[in-house]
């Protein structure tokens, strides 16, 4: 999967962004509220969705076969 990685000024995340804390283990954390709930963090969860779910559909529409 590719990575999606936050790109912030905010002061707050900066160490997030230099730990280079990886989505899937930023969701799991944020999941368990261990996180305070920012602008910038709830575009990254749904950033990372959008991510996802087109991924599913670019693998899917990789699948079609055309017929002569």
């Amino acid at each position: 999967m590719t990575e999606l990685k936050l790109v912030s000024q905010h002061p707050g995340l900066k160490s997030l962004i230099k730990a280079q804390l990886a989505t899937e283990e930023f969701l799991r954390r944020y999941e368990h509220d261990e996180f305070q709930e920012t602008l910038e963090l709830d575009e990254w969860t749904g950033e990372s969705r959008i991510l996802k779910r087109l991924q599913e559909k670019a693998t899917r529409l990789r699948e079609i076969e055309f017929a002569d």
